[in-house]
C-alpha cells in the first residue's frame, strides 16, 4: 500500500474550495521572478526525487519503470516551461 487517503464529502470540498481561494489571494500578489523561482524549486525537488517517485507512479500504475521515468522527466520540463513563461509573461 502506498498510502491511505480519507474520503471527502460536501463539507470537505467546501473547505478546500474556500482554502484554495484564500491561497490564490497571496499567490497573486508573489512577482512574476519569484513564482519562477518557487516553479523552478518544485522542478528541482522532482528531479533531485526522481527515482522513488518514478517507482512510486510505477508500483501505483503498473507501467514498466522506464515509463514513468520518461514521465516524470516531462512533467519536470513542463514546470520549467511554465517558470520561463512567468519570466517572459510582460514580452
Amino acid at each position: 500500500m502506498i498510502a491511505k487517503v480519507a474520503s471527502a464529502g460536501k463539507a470537505d470540498v467546501d473547505l478546500a474550495v474556500k482554502a484554495s481561494q484564500e491561497a490564490f489571494k497571496e499567490w497573486s500578489k508573489v512577482g512574476h521572478s519569484q513564482r519562477a523561482k518557487l516553479i523552478n524549486k518544485f522542478a528541482d525537488a522532482l528531479e533531485n526525487n526522481k527515482e522513488e517517485l518514478a517507482a512510486i507512479e510505477s508500483t501505483d500504475n503498473g507501467k514498466p519503470l522506464a515509463h514513468s521515468m520518461h514521465d516524470l522527466k516531462f512533467s519536470v520540463s513542463i514546470f520549467r516551461y511554465y517558470a520561463g513563461a512567468c519570466e517572459r509573461i510582460e514580452g
